[in-house]
């Protein structure tokens, strides 16, 4: 039994082996067969006239990234090619029934299909995979390729945005009579998407392909450019951004900032947390912004939405400052500093807090009664007993007549003497009591307008906040979409004889027969120099580096001469006047660009030449050049940089190539120029130079110079730069109004000086580290650093002119008394200090006061004891109304001194306040006023147009 086992498995392995080596037989005399006069550089088709037709498509597997700064859309795609080549055909029967064969897209005719909105160099398939060929002669490709494609991102809705993003594939070497798309599925044309990988940054909206023919007008106007009757093949990625990250990290916290902001007004208006809070939320504000310019391309076509939502509570967050400045300035006021107007008081205090259903505290509406104790109660108290003690005294006692020639009482007279000055003492205090409850009051009336003003504030801030966040957000179109990629993909996919005379040609050409030598310059010995016509087409600007210096564009080069040994008759070769062959078959020049930056001199892709019957040669290759450009910020962010692309050739002189124009003149061509959304194309001219060399033998050499001259769109730089300095310039001005002695003073000033450190640091990362010049946003951020420090070292100043000299009660001289309390105030706006008339008098009592006692004659041992223990307590309580009397004169004094004092430092703010304010704007004007074209507007789309 085993034995039967052991030879029916050896039978199934002979007969397995059998047909392998059967098998790959019937492959290898297949090969043999197809190959032998095969050329893979001929277009299989069988004449001349035919179009060969191209079945195209994109599978799309993953979005990898959209770099919004570069404008680059990074994939990962699949490219589905299919054609016919009727040399590829064989009968199955005759080769063990093989229906397909692989081979490398070497050893076939391929088409020739790049991107033509390349951004990295990279215009074909990263993986040149085998090629599958069917029996009938049907060919399919799929090679696999992750592009970099250029793309404009619209960032006005940002982060609510959809991008439309094209890859624009076609032949570079034929034209439409000679090469045709048509699409891959007829049925579906969209892009692939069996394999895709759904994003976690974009929803993939839409994919639509189209094939775009050239039009009769276009030929018309490009029939001298190698664009004339092209075939593109276009494919639409319509994505629209996630918006869950930059709401949760970007946009809730800039709204609850905002939102924050507002309850700075809901803070007392003697809190000094008020400030502090202010001034944190626009340095939170301040690192969002830098936070945003790193995100966004710094384009100035739109203003991003979250710019503008940011650089919208940057403005209500200044102005919170300026109106808690205002708030604290009304809070500090005095009736020895300010006098309130009747409109004011009227406005302030009665109609605004019943509108704002305020209610002040009931200690300010007690009766006018109770403010003033008049000196009658005292007496009529105190003028009877005296008074009744003498007609006692008198009727009991004969002796207390009044006898004017005699000697009087001395005990009358020190009793009278006693409380008089009492009474003066008493009246003195009442008068000083009456002027600080009247100063009180006044400046509680300040204190509460600051409230009501407050108030106020927090009911515009909330309203013009919640409005603006509203308009703002909602103004994007997409907020309110929920996207369920799933669903869109679902319905998206429910399945989630070759030509002779040409080969004649060719062998003839560069057959083994030929002497043609691709080294050679195609030049007879005897004749002149070779003529190469060259231009260049400008696709787009792709990034300008101003730290490297380095400018990055994508350009196609426009190469033409003739070559003597190239010419055939087409009536020879089936009227054949054209053919394209690989540039390392025939000669080109070495044509290199001399201010390179990144060691690549050539072209980056070596496009096949078109080669024509009567000797002419046009070869276009596309490249993406970083170039070497002196970048100029004097005026940054309003520059303008004037750059050079330098070809020639690298070891021939100007008697054996010359240069001439491919098609326009002395400039760049700007048919298939893309606007950048960061620079505008001023002009492109170009000119041919002629260098004579330095060094023995003196030989010329020909160059071709081609001029960039770019202008940057300054917008973003202004939203995110300019403005925010001036307004943090014009902040600091605001110091001088706050009071001397208040501490939200320095705090203020140290805030602001480290918000513009932070922009300092940004635009140190942006700029180039030259010392040639001083970019001009450096110069105004220098000048506000400048400002500000001067603002902190006066701040210091008036601080130690508030607080030295009052602390050692030096009076104001008599001088500084004239120049700051008549002659400046009356110059700034400013009221004179007020003083009660009578704080400083002692009140004179009259000689009909009822307190005074008369003048009698009695005896001391006469007077009775109950007035000896009273004038005892009279005495010392006298001596206690003098100290009461003595304490608040001085007190009285030192106030007086600290109020003069602090109108000195407010008169010193106020000169501050208007001579940094004009400062600053003389400045602010003066350095923008230097920018040589601030006010020219330049259209670029007419540019391109001619």
């Amino acid at each position: 039994m085993q034995f039967r086992l052991s030879i029916v498995l050896f039978g199934i392995v002979f007969l397995i082996k059998k047909a392998v080596v059967d098998s790959s037989t019937h492959e290898e005399q297949l090969f043999k067969e197809l190959f032998q006069n095969y050329n893979p550089l001929i277009r299989p088709v069988r004449k001349l006239e035919e179009t060969i037709t191209v079945s195209f498509s994109i599978a799309l597997l993953q979005l990898i990234s959209v770099v919004e700064k570069e404008q680059v859309l990074k994939t990962n795609v699949w490219l589905q090619v299919k054609w016919h080549d009727y040399q590829m055909q064989w009968k199955r029967e005759k080769y063990g029934g093989i229906q397909s064969i692989r081979v490398p897209p070497s050893q076939v005719w391929t088409p020739d299909i790049v991107l033509f909105n390349n951004a990295d160099g990279k215009y074909e398939a990263s993986f040149k995979s085998h090629v599958v060929v069917y029996h009938n002669g049907d060919m399919n490709w799929v090679p696999p390729a992750i592009y970099k494609s250029s793309c404009y991102i619209d960032v006005k809705f940002f982060p609510f945005d959809q991008q439309v993003c094209e890859l624009r594939f076609g032949s570079w070497t034929y034209n439409q009579h000679q090469l045709n798309f048509t699409y891959y599925d007829e049925i579906e044309r969209n892009v692939t998407i069996k394999d895709y990988v759904v994003s976690g940054s974009w929803d993939l909206m839409d994919g639509p392909m189209t094939i775009q023919h050239p039009s009769d007008e276009a030929n018309q106007l490009f029939e001298k450019s190698y664009r004339h009757d092209r075939v593109e093949f276009v494919c639409k990625l319509v994505i629209r951004r996630k918006t869950l990250f930059y709401t949760v990290n970007l946009i809730i916290p800039t709204m609850l900032i905002s939102f924050l902001s507002i309850f700075v007004f809901y803070l007392p208006t003697d809190a000094g947390e008020k400030m502090t809070l202010s001034i944190s939320i626009l340095l939170a504000l301040v690192v969002f912004l830098l936070l945003i310019s790193k995100i966004l391309p710094p384009t100035s076509t739109v203003i991003p939405l979250i710019a503008k939502y940011l650089l919208f509570t940057f403005i209500m967050n200044i102005l919170t400052i300026f109106c808690t400045v205002l708030i604290i300035n009304y809070n500090y006021r005095t009736p020895r500093t300010n006098k309130m107007p009747y409109w004011m008081r009227r406005l302030f205090i009665d109609i605004l807090p019943r509108i704002l259903r305020m209610q002040r505290p009931n200690k300010y509406e007690r009766d006018d009664e109770d403010e003033t104790i008049g000196p009658t109660i005292l007496h009529s108290v105190r003028a009877p007993r005296v008074v009744t003690v003498a007609t006692s005294l008198t009727n009991s006692q004969p002796l207390l007549t009044t006898i004017d020639n005699e000697e009087t009482n001395q005990m009358d007279f020190l009793l009278t003497k006693e409380v008089y000055e009492a009474v003066e003492d008493l009246s003195f205090i009442a008068n000083q009591m009456r002027s600080a409850t009247h100063y009180e009051e006044i400046r509680d009336d300040w204190k509460y307008i600051a409230t009501v003003i407050d108030r106020l504030q927090l009911y515009i801030f909330f309203a013009v906040t919640t409005f603006g966040t509203l308009s703002i957000l909602f103004n994007a179109p997409h907020i309110l979409d929920v996207v369920d990629q799933n669903a869109i993909l679902k319905n998206w996919d429910p399945t989630f004889e070759a030509n002779v005379q040409e080969a004649k040609l060719m062998n003839s050409l560069f057959g083994r027969e030929s002497q043609y030598n691709a080294l050679i310059t195609p030049v007879l010995n005897e004749s002149g120099p070779l003529y190469v016509y060259f231009g260049l087409a400008l696709t787009q600007i792709i990034n300008v580096y101003e730290k490297e210096q380095i400018v990055k564009v994508n350009v196609w080069l426009q190469l033409r001469w003739y070559d003597y040994q190239m010419k055939w008759n087409p009536d020879r070769f089936g009227r054949l006047d054209s053919i394209r062959v690989p540039p390392d078959q025939i000669w080109t020049p070495d044509l290199v660009l001399f201010n390179n930056g990144d060691g690549n001199y050539e072209a980056s892709f070596k496009c096949n030449i078109v080669i024509s019957s009567d000797g002419n040669i046009l070869w276009i290759p596309p490249a993406i050049y970083k170039l070497t450009c002196t970048i100029n910020v004097e005026y940054f962010p309003f520059d303008e940089q004037t750059c050079e692309l330098r070809f020639g050739t690298s070891g021939q002189t100007a008697s054996q190539i010359r240069f001439g124009w491919y098609a326009m003149a002395n400039s760049i061509e700007l048919s298939d120029y893309v606007p950048s959304g960061i620079w505008t194309l001023i002009d492109a001219p170009a000119e041919i130079r002629t260098i004579q060399s330095a060094e023995p033998p003196y030989e010329t050499r020909s160059e071709v110079v081609f001029f960039l001259i770019i202008r940057r769109k300054s917008l973003f730089y202004t939203i995110n730069l300019i403005l925010p300095t001036m307004m943090i310039s014009l902040l600091s001005i605001t110091l001088f109004c706050l009071p001397s002695d208040a501490a939200e003073k320095m705090m203020l000033c140290t805030s602001i000086l480290v918000a513009l450190v932070f922009f300092m640091l940004l635009i140190s990362k942006i700029l180039p580290s030259t010392s040639l010049n001083i970019p001009l946003i450096s110069k105004y951020l220098m000048f506000t650093f400048i400002m500000n420090l001067l603002t902190v070292f006066l701040s210091v100043l008036s601080l130690h002119l508030n607080h030295h000299r009052t602390s050692i009660l030096i009076p104001v001289p008599y001088w500084m008394r004239i120049i700051f309390f008549h002659t400046l105030p009356t110059c700034l706006f400013l009221h004179k200090p007020y003083e009660n008339p009578l704080v400083n008098k002692k009140h004179i009592l009259s000689i009909d006061s009822p307190v005074l006692i008369r003048k009698s004659k009695s005896n001391p041992d006469d007077v009775p004891e109950e007035i000896n223990d009273l004038i005892e307590q009279l005495l010392e309580i006298s001596n206690d109304i003098k100290y009461l009397s003595k304490k608040i004169e001085g007190d009285t004094e030192e106030m007086k001194v600290y109020n003069e004092w602090k109108f000195v430092a407010l008169v010193l703010d106020r000169i501050q306040l208007f001579t940094f304010l004009i400062v600053t704007f003389i400045g602010t004007i003066s350095m923008l006023l230097q920018i040589p074209k601030l006010f020219e507007s330049h259209r670029e789309s007419l540019l391109t147009a001619t």
